[in-house]
């Protein structure tokens, strides 16, 4: 049986191809497709993520053809028995795998308002993908699944009962990639601590997105696609909107300013990558890296308190499983909770980094969202 994965993020489609037999799996191909201002990069690596093929695709307007993409024979010369899709968010109606069709479709439609960017791109793409390939059976994740755990109290995005009834709320994100986390604890540490209480730091440089884990199960997520509670180069963090009542501008236009604010225009230059912003001696970078560094911690904290502990924490994402100083910046403030890092493993980005004295592990492990979609798969089938 060959399956085929799609996970579309925000400027970037990744796909998987996976041959499957009695419930195991081995990965067969899997592309990058990045969207770029006027054309898209689409790169195919083999199993062992040897680049295979890199070709240019136009597109108009940074709006990707999903019919060109679905047809192009990188994927039309093989014949998919299923295609699983990521849909951003599922509501309180979709929780775990579901078939996807037509009627599925339009009902997701309705929770476009609670990811409105990634839930039109992701819908798109998997309706254009029942279309051409018709003969598959499709199914559907979502992102805001594995967050369905959370109680209510957690969720509340302000004490207006008027927006909760009409579904406003902290549905999470990044599920899937924190699902994958909180699968693989049984592989790097012992059992008894991979049912703990674990912190999942995911951080690039377009999201801060921490997650708190308990017996394997989502407590607690610091963002969902309409709120933040961290900042980036793409998220300002938590603001209070009555902040715009003090700015002396049009309300609508200072409502804007503070909603477009992030750790871009805190430095005023044209720095597009946290690495950048570590590394400079610019006057208000170490300002913006102190305020990046300390909320990451204070959440770290915070999530503690709520799942009552903290076991370990797992950094993922780009920055989180590449960045070195991060990490140390990050462990040095948390000292306190009895945290000791190898400065070797560290430098080296291995996947173990806490020393043996350590009271608190600590990994650096990449995310993989079509693991975690293929592991819902098997429970469906």
């Amino acid at each position: 049986m060959l399956v085929l994965t799609f996970y579309h993020r925000d400027q970037q489609i990744d796909y998987t191809v996976f041959k499957l037999y009695n419930k195991k799996y081995s990965r067969q191909i899997h592309g990058e497709i990045k969207i770029l201002e006027c054309k898209s990069e689409w790169s195919v690596f083999n199993s062992q993520d040897k680049l295979l093929s890199i070709v240019e695709i136009e597109h108009i307007d940074g709006q990707i053809d999903y019919n060109k993409l679905l047809t192009n024979t990188n994927l039309s010369n093989l014949n998919f028995d299923v295609i699983v899709h990521k849909i951003a968010c599922g509501g309180d109606e979709f929780q775990d795998i579901n078939l996807l069709n037509e009627l599925v479709i339009t009902r997701l439609e309705q929770f476009t308002m609670f990811a409105p960017q990634q839930q039109i791109k992701d819908i798109s793409l998997a309706r254009t993908s029942l279309k051409i390939y018709s003969q598959a059976k499709h199914y559907v994740c979502f992102d805001s699944g594995f967050h369905h755990s959370i109680d209510l109290k957690n969720r509340l995005l302000n004490l207006d009962f008027g927006l909760l009834e009409q579904g406003y709320k902290n549905y999470g994100t990044f599920g899937l990639n924190f699902e994958h986390l909180a699968n693989k604890l049984i592989d790097i540490t012992d059992k008894k601590n991979s049912k703990g209480k674990w912190i999942l730091v995911y951080l690039d440089d377009d999201n801060s997105i921490i997650c708190g884990v308990k017996n394997g199960k989502s407590k607690y997520c610091s963002a969902s696609a309409i709120h933040s509670e961290l900042p980036s180069f793409k998220h300002s963090g938590k603001l209070d909107p009555q902040l715009s009542n003090k700015l002396n501008r049009p309300q609508n236009e200072a409502r804007q300013i503070l909603i477009n604010s992030n750790l871009t225009t805190m430095i005023n230059d044209n720095f597009t990558t946290i690495a950048e912003l570590i590394n400079t001696h610019h006057a208000n970078a170490k300002l913006a890296c102190d305020y990046y560094i300390g909320t990451i911690c204070q959440q770290i904290t915070r999530i503690g308190n709520v799942i009552q502990g903290i076991d370990g924490i797992i950094f993922s994402g780009t920055i989180g499983t590449a960045n070195p100083k991060i990490r140390q910046l990050i462990c040095q403030k948390l000292e306190w909770l009895g945290i000791a890092i190898s400065n070797k493993a560290n430098l080296e980005n291995q996947t173990k980094l806490h020393k043996k004295l350590s009271s608190c592990q600590v990994f650096a492990l990449k995310s993989h969202p079509e693991n975690a979609m293929l592991e819902q798969l098997f429970e469906r089938i």
